[in-house]
């Protein structure tokens, strides 16, 4: 890198959450004085010799109408250039706030400011008790800086000087970066597309001026395109991420639309880091959606594309909210909004029709976690109605979409990202069905354990038929992960997608259950046994690839790998006796089946020599398992499981928490 390019860096000053913070309120610390002396004359003055007086631009330049630039650093001149950048970023502030009461405000609170805007001029300033719309606070800011909570390996986070328009990122990087975001996210929400990223890259890329909007919005889609790299180096990653928070409330005072992208591309990026910040980005994403919208002039299709985003906020906060446990922000408008549009039934599919069902699903899921989690199970008539609800939404999909059509390959021919994004969403869908059915599980596992039945409206014959239909839930969720190839070479899935890592997750932990309380219950089927815990397997392989790079991964995978061996050992002896008793009366007793393991030299004793059933190893078991679906979200254990809230929960545990 040229010395030049080193002494042009630039960073984006921090906007601070409103127009009076010390940061934006445009007052220069120091005032410039006239100079006497020009140390270093300007490009174009040195190339036609001409006299320069030093100023930004020089009076040579300003008259002839060309860019004033200047080939080395001065520190007095960039003292003068940050006091005049503080200046003009004070003066947006100020009347981007006037802007935002004549906007967000009544007619009352509107007329009032517009008279003593009149009066007062440039000496007015706006109310801060009146409304202004969401930005990113210093709170959160700060919190960003620091939130690296999932990254496997070194967790420090090293990123050279921020990018800026005479500091761009590496084109090749930019583009690459970008085509990987196009691949893997369009099929599952809208962000931007193809034709406005391409026009924003020229932009940035011409030779021309550089607008630092555009270098904001740019390092954003970038930067959530370049976690799918993994050659690419973190600081380059870094880097781009924080060019992009850094100039978010830039972006903000500009346009709403390219703010919400911004935040979008943040939070994929948050997200595949499980960092806890990710939440609070959601939020102002959420805010930022719900304020009325500003017309902007530029671009004709924005009410469009703000509505798309909107949906795929919301998909974020379902996703989240379902997968750690806490109470989804949405309203009831928000959600009959996207469960009432239509979508295509036939013909070609597209993008669009993709990204509505899976809002849709994600919005369902959102709703049955806030029936499925707590002290209770639910009753059948909530589990029946909810169902209804998930086979309308399945019934609605186009046969080709159907998951049997998916599985048996005879589908529509999709592009990469629209089959990734269908497949989750099945899988969003089955992870709904366990979410609705796993605290029956769980009810069962503890009547069980205590000797007598605790459920009022559902008998042991309905609990077994939920129980089932949690289970082939689980088993078709993980042949959709093996379908795309999920931990293997050939998947162009990022194996620290969370959403993949949770639903897999869960449907590990359904399957062991329900293989340990078989075992339990001396249900020696051994070839549906084998089969699931080969799936069982399949998952632990999963997040075992996940793990090497991702700590949230790592720590699932070491939640179920000790149950699935301990399962496999006692099947191992189960399938003997299955073996053993072909064409006979199966033994019912423990003693029979003590005596039958030591028959074919499998003892299972306690560390006094006592020789025990497997079906007591496996009771143990169905509690593990049914503790782990007690908790799905890694909360804090308590008595009462209850769902966070986004006021209480800021510290509390879930599966992205670490400690210090």
């Amino acid at each position: 890198m040229s010395s030049e390019q080193e002494t042009s860096r630039e960073t984006y000053p921090f906007v601070g959450p409103n127009p009076s913070s010390s940061i934006s309120s445009g007052a220069a610390t120091k005032s410039s004085k006239a100079r006497s002396h020009v140390s270093n004359a300007c490009r174009t003055c040195r190339t036609k010799k001409h006299r320069c007086d030093g100023g930004l631009p020089c009076t040579a330049c300003t008259r002839a109408g060309v860019e004033c630039t200047y080939p080395y650093k001065d520190m007095r001149r960039r003292e003068e250039k940050e006091n005049r950048v503080n200046d003009l970023q004070g003066e947006v502030n100020r009347l981007q706030a006037i802007l935002n009461v004549f906007q967000l405000g009544d007619d009352d609170q509107a007329f009032r400011a517009l008279q003593r805007f009149r009066s007062s001029g440039k000496e007015y300033n706006v109310d801060p008790s009146l409304p202004q719309p969401p930005r990113l606070s210093e709170e959160l800011f700060a919190k960003l800086l620091v939130d690296l909570n999932g990254r496997q390996g070194d967790p420090n986070s090293h990123f050279s000087d921020l990018y800026g328009p005479s500091y761009l990122p590496p084109g090749a990087v930019v583009h690459k970066g970008a085509n990987f975001f196009f691949d893997v996210i369009s099929g599952l929400c809208y962000v931007t597309t193809k034709g406005d990223f391409e026009a924003l890259f020229q932009r940035v890329y011409s030779g021309g001026r550089v607008d630092p909007v555009d270098v904001t919005e740019l390092c954003a889609v970038a930067a959530a395109g370049t976690q799918f790299l993994e050659d690419l180096s973190h600081e380059t990653k870094d880097t781009m991420l924080m060019t992009a928070i850094q100039g978010l409330n830039q972006v903000i005072a500009v346009s709403d639309v390219r703010s919400l992208v911004v935040i979008f591309c943040v939070c994929i990026y948050g997200m595949l880091e499980k960092r806890r910040t990710s939440r609070d980005l959601i939020h102002l994403g959420l805010q930022m959606c719900r304020q009325p919208q500003a017309n902007d002039p530029s671009d004709p299709e924005a009410s469009t594309k703000r509505i798309k985003l909107y949906r795929s906020i919301m998909f974020l906060e379902c996703w989240l909210s379902t997968s750690l446990g806490y109470q989804p922000d949405l309203r009831d408008d928000e959600i009959r909004s996207v469960m009432t549009a239509s979508y295509p039934s036939s013909g070609n599919i597209t993008d669009n029709s993709t990204q509505m069902k899976v809002i849709q699903v994600g919005l369902l899921k959102a709703k049955v976690l806030q029936v499925s989690y707590g002290r209770h199970p639910p009753t059948v008539s909530i589990i029946e109605k909810h169902m209804q609800d998930l086979d309308r939404w399945h019934s609605g999909l186009p046969p080709f979409l159907t998951l049997n059509a998916l599985m048996s390959g005879n589908g529509m021919p999709l592009t990469t990202s629209q089959r990734e994004a269908v497949f989750l969403a099945h899988a969003l869908w089955l992870g709904t069905v366990i979410l609705l059915h796993h605290q029956i599980l769980v009810a069962t596992a503890d009547a069980n354990a205590l000797g007598h039945w605790l459920l009022e409206d559902i008998d042991r014959a309905q609990a077994e038929i939920y129980h089932m239909r949690c289970v082939d839930a689980a088993r078709s969720t993980i042949r959709i992960f093996v379908l795309l190839g999920f931990g293997t070479k050939d998947s162009g899935m990022n194996i620290r997608c969370w959403l993949s890592n949770f639903e897999i997750f869960t449907a590990c932990a359904v399957l062991l259950y329900s293989i340990a309380s078989h075992i339990s219950l001396h249900k020696f089927d051994g070839s549906t046994l084998a089969e699931d815990l080969d799936r069982a397997n399949r998952c632990i392989q999963m997040l075992s690839a996940a793990g090497r790079i991702d700590r949230v991964s790592e720590r699932l995978h070491d939640v179920v790998v000790k149950m699935c061996q301990t399962l496999a050992e006692l099947h191992e002896s189960t399938w003997k006796f299955d073996d053993y008793f072909s064409g006979l009366p199966r033994p019912q007793g423990c003693q029979q089946i003590v005596a039958a393991s030591m028959a074919h030299g499998t003892v299972y004793a306690t560390r006094s020599g006592d020789k025990i059933c497997p079906c007591l190893i496996a009771e143990e078991l169905v509690k593990e398992g049914a503790n782990i679906l007690r908790n799905p979200f890694g909360h804090a254990k308590t008595v009462c499981p209850a769902l966070h809230t986004r006021g209480s929960d800021r510290q509390s545990a879930d599966w992205w928490e670490f400690p210090n």
